[in-house]
């Protein structure tokens, strides 16, 4: 009881707090005062490079990194900057789903320990920072690419002795393809799952075997249990480039992440998008599936908070259903008579007649779409043998058919006489 009042206090101080309470620094505002100007152009210059025309990535996530940084000082951050700070991502080693993610909070990390070495920080620490954010996003490019064994791509788009290298097609191609790869993944984190309205919280279950397999639904949690209820995070055009984990050095055990779980954390867009990557990066790192429960607060403000996942018992699915109502029964195509699947002998129907007994049983049935339906013991027996496997669709006991469940109602039933079954 105590825990879920100190939680219920600590949510409140997460609600009242604002940007108001920003712990000034003067080295950390150098970093996000340049972060909006032309320094980029003068570090260009200064480094001698020839041109930043092809690397819209490195401007993108220079954005996004001056947006973290520009809260993340804020008492309303201090759980979150504490996570961030304790993540460890290996760019060779995480799903090419996270890259985007990764640099921007190794860029954030290095920035926050800068600006606790040094009070001011000159020209040189600061390009210093560029340097590593622009030499990670081309090695960001060349993961991406390798994943995909593109060898003979890599040699003509990296090798400038190669006789097919062109360097204004090489920056072009890696570019562009690797940026739209990193913005279709923010745009399913943005229009997919993101809720637009208050009254409609978002679910998402993290599988810890992939991002790809990860699966959303809204308003109820159990949802992304339900067939045809929730919807697969990747869609088609995008599950086959995700790739895996591959944790060689990552020690799974570094980070104590029940510290940040069941607690709701208040955040602007750029960060709940972050966070959102870190529980799915968390997930295939603890090989746990986990699941995170998004509410719309305001405008690009959300309220976030994750925890461990657990398929839900069986009888709590089958509830789940027994009290969906059934739209427009009078409308439906129904079949009377129903059975068990085990080759039990009871069988009953909802029309009373001569071959069944007069005195009528009322339950709650679940109506399919070809026309049959489930009541009684056959309900569990039917969600134990079609409806558990999640990779088939769900078929009719009865006539085989890939049905949809219409939900259910009470009615009366009626048995079929025994010596009318021995027959």
């Amino acid at each position: 009881m105590f825990g879920l009042l100190s939680k219920i206090f600590c949510f409140q101080i997460i609600l009242t707090s604002s940007n108001s309470d920003i712990i000034e620094n003067p080295a950390l505002k150098r970093f996000t005062d340049a972060f909006k100007d032309d320094s980029a152009y003068k570090w260009m210059r200064a480094r001698g490079k020839p041109s930043l025309d092809g690397c819209g990535l490195f401007f993108v996530t220079r954005d996004k990194v001056r947006n973290v940084l520009n809260v993340i000082n804020t008492e309303e951050y201090k759980t979150i900057k504490s996570f961030i700070m304790e993540t460890k991502m290996n760019l060779k080693e995480v799903s090419n789903a996270y890259h985007g993610t990764f640099n921007i909070i190794s860029s954030v990390q290095r920035i926050l320990k800068l600006i606790e070495k040094f009070k001011e920080i000159d020209d040189e620490i600061f390009y210093r920072e560029y340097d590593i954010l622009y030499r990670n996003i081309e090695l960001t490019i060349l993961e991406f690419r390798l994943k995909f064994n593109q060898k003979q791509t890599l040699i003509r788009f990296f090798d400038r002795s190669h006789e097919k290298y062109n360097e204004s097609n090489a920056v072009f191609a890696n570019n562009y393809e690797t940026r739209s790869f990193i913005d279709s993944i923010d745009e399913i984190l943005h229009f997919d799952i993101l809720p637009i309205d208050v009254k409609t919280p978002a679910n998402v279950l993290a599988n810890f075997k992939n991002f790809r397999y990860s699966k959303r639904c809204l308003e109820e949690e159990i949802n992304c249990f339900i067939k045809g209820k929730y919807k697969i995070v990747c869609p088609k055009d995008i599950f086959r480039q995700v790739s895996k984990c591959s944790f060689d050095k990552t020690d799974r055990n570094a980070v104590d992440v029940s510290k940040y779980m069941d607690v709701p954390l208040s955040c602007n867009l750029t960060v709940v998008k972050i966070l959102m990557i870190l529980f799915h990066y968390y997930s295939e790192v603890l090989k746990k599936n986990t699941k995170y429960n998004i509410i719309y607060k305001s405008y690009k403000y959300y309220i976030i908070t994750w925890s461990y996942s657990l398929n839900p018992r069986l009888e709590k699915v089958v509830r789940y259903w027994l009290r969906k109502k059934i739209q427009n029964l009078s409308e439906r195509i129904m079949i009377p008579k129903f059975s068990f699947i085990n080759g039990l002998k009871k069988e009953y129907s909802t029309v009373m007649s001569e071959d069944t007994l007069k005195d009528p049983i009322t339950t709650r049935l679940i109506l399919l779409s070809c026309g049959h339906r489930l009541g009684l013991e056959l309900i569990t027996d039917f969600f134990k043998n079609f409806y558990i496997n999640e990779s088939s669709p769900i078929t009719c006991n009865v006539c085989g058919m890939s049905i949809k469940i219409l939900s259910s109602y009470y009615t009366n039933v009626y048995e079929f006489k025994v010596e009318n079954n021995e027959n």
